[in-house]
């Protein structure tokens, strides 16, 4: 009796710990929003931007390069696993070792990193490059691993000891993808310098040099048997090649733009290639027929590869979806969400709890902060979208585009429900006034556009600037608007009138942005990345008197925004780092470290407890700022 009494104990006891097991699983593959965050933040919303793709020996998992460090999927579900990160200038490349066991990394910060893929640990930091590492590869036996870099060379490292074998240069210009024969003994690179070089591996000497491609070789690959390779080239065509005489075979056409990406399939009887026309074509090797066409992707497809042993596809674009297809069938059976393109435009809604962000200039989102969900509001293929914002009421989002107008959108049922349009250009940033009834754009040929936003009536054109408006506020009250261009002036309009009250001058680039302090008395821009050292201006706003600049160590300042309460604002720039300053004194207060890519934009949360930050690397991070006090 004693003897089933423990059996019963100790079967509990397991299925508790296996029911506990699954739940931190579960949670830790669903919490993605918290992973791995930099000190300050509180949630990451997007994954990044994707780079590279590539499936592991055995088919289970999937490796994916972005800005912000590698994922890792689960290859059959689509799960995400774990995120590799530590590298604070993203990862553009990943291959896995032949045992499955160890990845490695192409990574912006010049290194080559070796990761333990169980524990998702940096094992080991090949250094020796001076410039961004984009692509990697390890050799068929493993033991060696080959990078090329954004200068001109090709390393040779040891994996075992970390140390470099050879240098190999001959390239003029960038190198953009590397492939080890199947045998190991040759290896072809890749480069924007129009060539195709060929390398003994051994010796670390230059066989020889392929011409033929008119423009960058983007990529290439090799038959499972060694006999061919392909390679990829911006001027639309592939290039199959004979590996006994190195001499071409056989072009294929079809692509109508630059091809960015070419993987052969394992049984060698198929070639796949992505282009800068959103698609991937699949090709007979023998015959050069395009046999099918995929044309899921929004976007550009930055990479793709074939499975080891089978014929499913991976594919990666700046849509943020990676995708997996059946080639059999030409159709998408998989597609992970959750990557983005840059991070523009971020807005808070009035009650704090959802951001708008447009993506890639070709997506606008709304994000629930909480859930870290994603809602991407549905838009026209192919238009270019620069700008949104949300109304006051929080009912609305209004949309600036390349296509010359601004669409108003429900968010609640995600609808146009009005279109502005003003002159015949594009428009690049837009502003709802503090009581929600007008909205201002301002377009590439530097007018100033208003509307009415109830009606989409055309209210007024304010004339003045000569080039891209970039940025617009309005004072707290609405009674004054700020518009920022390019013709390096920032002026000062009477919202009722029309009239312009002072012109400053400033140097502008299209990222800068302008704001208006909280009491509305002072307005407030950063400065061009040319004005070293970099600074952020402000002005009187009644009189344009400038005031005063402030001077840091920040990298080429981008954005500028005002605490709710007055007392702080923060400034972002081109590397990645937000910092926040006290408004009496223009004192620096924290620096705020975590992305990979510019600062494109910054906006406190209504409450002023949060700040968001939208970037380059195609993330947002909510940073917590409760606990700076300023008295």
């Amino acid at each position: 009796m004693r003897n089933i009494i423990l059996k019963i104990v100790l079967f509990s006891i397991v299925v508790i710990m296996f029911t506990m097991h699954t739940i931190v699983i579960y949670t830790f593959a669903q919490d993605t929003t918290k992973w791995h965050l930099p000190d300050g933040a509180k949630t990451r919303l997007g994954k990044g931007t994707l780079h590279y793709i590539t499936f592991s020996p055995d088919m289970t998992l999937l490796a994916a390069a972005s800005s912000i460090g590698i994922w890792i999927y689960d290859a059959q579900t689509g799960r995400t696993v774990n995120l590799f990160a530590g590298n604070t200038d993203g990862v553009f490349g990943v291959s896995f070792s032949p045992d499955g066991l160890t990845i490695a990394s192409a990574n912006g910060d010049h290194t080559v990193g070796l990761w333990d893929v169980q524990t998702g640990k940096q094992i080991h930091t090949l250094k020796g490059h001076t410039q961004l590492v984009g692509c990697v590869e390890f050799s068929p036996d493993g033991k060696t691993i080959a990078s090329g870099s954004n200068g001109d060379t090709v390393r040779l490292w040891d994996v075992q000891t970390g140390t470099q074998i050879h240098t190999l240069k001959g390239h003029t210009d960038m190198l953009s993808s590397l492939a080890f024969s199947p045998d190991g003994q040759t290896l072809v690179s890749g480069s924007d310098d129009k060539t195709l070089r060929l390398w003994d591996v051994q010796t670390g000497v230059l066989i020889r040099t392929l011409k033929g491609h008119t423009t960058h070789v983007c990529s290439v690959a090799f038959s499972t048997d060694g006999k061919r390779f392909i390679s990829g080239n911006h001027d639309k065509t592939l290039r199959l090649w004979d590996t006994q005489t190195w001499e071409p075979i056989r072009t294929f056409t079809g692509h109508t733009e630059g091809v960015h990406s070419v993987a052969y399939s394992a049984d060698g009887k198929m070639i796949a290639s992505s282009s800068w026309d959103k698609t991937i074509r699949l090709w007979d090797v023998e015959t050069g027929e395009s046999l099918k066409t995929l044309t899921e992707h929004t976007n550009y497809i930055m990479h793709i590869a074939f499975s080891p042993q089978e014929r499913t596809l991976a594919s990666v674009s700046y849509d943020g979806t990676l995708r997996l297809w059946d080639t059999q069938k030409g159709a998408s059976f998989l597609t992970i969400p959750g990557h983005t393109d840059s991070m523009s435009s971020v807005a808070f809604s009035p009650d704090g709890a959802m951001l708008t962000s447009v993506s890639g200039f070709s997506t606008v989102h709304l994000w629930d902060i909480e859930t870290g969900e994603k809602h991407r509001i549905p838009t026209t293929p192919m238009r270019r979208f620069i700008t949104a914002v949300i109304s006051p009421d929080g009912k609305l989002i209004a949309s600036g585009s390349i296509d010359n107008t601004v669409n108003m959108w429900d968010i609640q049922t995600e609808t146009v429900v009005n279109t502005f349009t003003g002159d015949s250009s594009s428009i690049y940033s837009i502003k709802f006034s503090p009581d929600g009834f007008m909205l201002a754009g301002g377009s590439d040929n530097g007018n100033v556009i208003l509307w009415a936003v109830r009606t989409g009536t055309l209210i007024q054109i304010l004339n003045g600037h000569t080039d891209i408006v970039h940025s617009l506020a309005f004072s707290p009250d609405g009674n004054t608007l700020a518009s920022y261009s390019t013709d390096n002036t920032l002026c000062l309009w009477d919202v009722i009138t029309g009239e312009r009250l002072h012109t400053l001058k400033v140097k502008s680039y299209w990222r800068n942005n302008v704001a208006f302090s909280r009491d509305g008395k002072t307005i407030a821009c950063t400065s061009d990345k040319q004005e070293l050292p970099n600074v952020a201006h402000f002005w009187d706003v009644k009189t344009g008197q400038h005031l005063r600049k402030i001077e840091d160590d920040m990298e080429n300042l981008t954005v500028i925004a005002f605490s709710p309460d007055g007392k702080t604002f923060a400034c972002g720039d081109w590397f990645g780092t937000v910092q926040l300053w006290d408004k009496k004194t223009y004192n620096p207060l924290l620096k705020l470290s975590g992305h990979t890519g510019s600062i494109y934009s910054i906006v406190f949360s209504p409450d002023g407890k949060t700040l968001a930050s939208g970037s380059d690397d195609g993330t947002m991070l909510l940073w917590d700022i409760q606990s700076i006090q300023v008295d």
